[in-house]
């Protein structure tokens, strides 16, 4: 096997530009276009050239209006045009490869798929040019975005990987396995710094590599640059290469689901999975190393281990079955926490305020979705100490207040339905009424709606509701490692089939925890527990030591991100079996 430089953006694709602020692609549907007019002052007899976006080893990339697309005030379409290399565009198969790629773009629909608005040829003059016309889309890739401000935490993660898996089953549904799912080709579309990020963000771009399920990414693709292409030369993202991509063989769409595997480990360690110090050796640990679990490197990651592992199992039959059981296990796997720590249960009023006595409440502060062992990600101590005394008034209050206002949603989290009064839900079962004539008149049974995963803070579950016409019903508020206000579990589960109007039942965190025993671990084990449960411990002793106790003691309930003093015996001891860290010690 080849193992030189294969590359980590795909050939096809747009390479080499790393700029904070990229267009790129957008849905649309294929056109053959003939040129017409001078050609000196449009290509293609439509395009005006503007900037340079990016260039690779196949085509350059160039902000352009297309004038044979105006909107209604008579204005140019702006779009991103790529234009195959002159020297490739000589080759009848390079031009025809090339031109493939927006066929098969095409075929996809989707928001969370970037595609084509046009291609055709450039045939005026010695050598045709072919070229794709995309959506210009604003906004820094995957890459980009981990490299400036460090990995993701859970919630955010699960809400790129949620776009992205719906984008691939899209892709996967029109018979195409894009082969090359890595963060370099995925957009975060329109994102502002300091925005949360939406599954709707999302876009997956660069389908130059592209193809029907049982290619192969061995050397025969003919768009490979002539130094590089040989038949044992493999084309793709090394780093997130599947191990049938690795060695050789064909790929189906298995193969973009182990690299969407490979995509969250990134997203939430800030690297890829079997990151080794050469290629080979990176190729080798793939193929005969066991799958990496993401908590290695962030404790706070836990909750994701089990679905990084099965994305990344070595055989495709072991993975999961379609991009849609990853999206709903991993979606599961974040929004259903245990509740180990003290539960307070409060119930919401029935009866409906007037509209004089409604309240418009302000949503409960949450931090960004980051790990909780980052006391600044988690709103700091001292705003969960503020934070604490007063939830439970301030969600009893907005409770009352919502259910008041008649909310609506959908949203991601679920949880069984609350009971409600006698006439708060319709049954499910119709009643039939009595006509004028004497004869029973069935009525129709009510919508149904599915409840969507909730995350983030109440005020965006009641939104996510909102959408889908359910409404906040029960909410209790439990102790863990999550900063305050934070929703970590629903009832019924997302997914679920309910009648419109119903209620979902929602967990918030307390912004508190409980500090765990940890005396007789080691050091390194007990500082992995304490930044599970959500503290903050110093870096300050060797991680050999054995644990004597801790300042605050075992059981001493703190705010999230408050730290910990480890107390450890001078001189080392037998170190006791270590437990697993559980997120949630128990009160």
């Amino acid at each position: 096997m080849d193992t030189r430089d294969l590359g980590l953006q795909p050939l096809l694709g747009l390479c080499g530009s790393r700029a904070k602020t990229r267009q790129r692609l957008r849905r649309g549907g294929v056109m053959n276009s003939s040129p017409d007019g001078p050609e000196q002052a449009l290509f293609g007899g439509r395009f005006q050239i503007g900037e340079l976006l990016g260039a690779g080893g196949s085509a350059a990339v160039y902000r352009c209006e297309d004038f044979g697309q105006l909107d209604a005030q008579g204005r140019p379409r702006v779009v991103a045009l790529k234009v195959l290399h002159p020297a490739l565009s000589e080759n009848q198969a390079l031009r025809e490869a090339f031109l493939r790629e927006a066929g098969r773009l095409a075929e996809v629909n989707h928001r969370n798929v970037a595609a084509v608005y046009a291609s055709g040829l450039r045939d005026i003059g010695a050598t045709p040019r072919a070229w794709i016309a995309l959506e210009a889309v604003d906004g820094p890739t995957l890459a980009e975005w981990v490299a400036e401000r460090g990995p993701l935490g859970p919630y955010q993660a699960a809400a790129v990987m949620d776009g992205l898996l719906r984008g691939l089953q899209a892709a996967h549904d029109a018979g195409l396995v894009h082969r090359d799912v890595a963060p370099g080709n995925v957009i975060l579309h329109d994102v502002a710094p300091d925005q949360v990020i939406t599954a709707a963000a999302v876009r997956l771009v660069d389908f130059g590599l592209a193809d029907a399920p049982g290619g192969t990414v061995v050397g025969d693709d003919v768009l490979l640059t002539a130094g590089q292409r040989s038949a044992t030369t493999i084309v793709g993202s090394v780093a997130y290469l599947s191990p049938e991509q690795a060695s050789g063989g064909t790929v189906g769409p298995a193969s973009d689901l182990y690299q969407a595997g490979a995509v969250l480990h990134f997203l939430l360690t800030g690297q890829p999975p079997f990151h080794r110090a050469t290629m080979a050796e990176t190729l080798r640990a793939r193929l005969t190393d066991p799958p990496p679990v993401p908590s290695a490197l962030l404790p706070s990651a836990r909750r994701l281990d089990r679905v990084v592992v099965k994305a990344l199992a070595t055989t495709a039959e072991g993975r999961f079955a379609n991009a849609e059981e990853f999206r709903q296990a991993l979606l599961a796997a974040v929004t259903v926490r245990p509740t180990d720590g003290p539960t307070r249960v409060m119930e919401a009023s029935w009866e409906r305020p007037s509209p004089a006595t409604r309240q418009t409440l302000a949503p409960v502060p949450s931090a960004a979705l980051a790990p909780p062992s980052t006391p600044s990600a988690e709103a700091g101590s001292s705003l969960a100490r503020l934070i604490g005394p007063v939830l439970i008034a301030a969600l009893a209050i907005a409770v009352v207040a919502w259910i008041g206002l008649g909310m609506a949603g959908s949203g991601s989290l679920a949880a069984m339905p609350m009971p409600t009064a006698a006439s708060a839900t319709p049954s499910s079962t119709p009643t039939p009424t009595v006509s004028p004539s004497g004869k029973d008149t069935p009525t129709s049974s009510p919508a149904q709606v599915q409840v969507p995963a909730l995350y983030g803070d109440l005020a965006s579950a009641q939104a996510a509701l909102r959408a889908v016409g359910l409404e906040v019903g029960r909410v209790r508020i439990t102790d863990s490692a999550e900063p305050a206000g934070r929703v970590l579990a629903q009832s019924p589960a997302s997914g679920t089939a309910v009648a419109v109007g119903d209620s979902v039942d929602v967990t918030l965190a307390t912004g508190y925890n409980r500090v765990p025993p940890v005396a007789g671990m080691s050091v390194a084990a007990a500082r992995t527990l304490l930044t599970t449960t959500g503290f903050s411990v110093p870096d300050n002793a060797s991680p050999t030591l054995v644990v004597a106790g801790t300042q605050p003691a075992a059981g001493t309930r703190l705010a999230v991100g408050d730290g910990v003093v480890l107390v450890v015996d001078t001189e080392p001891t037998a170190v006791t079996a270590e437990p697993s860290a559980s997120p949630t010690p128990a009160a």
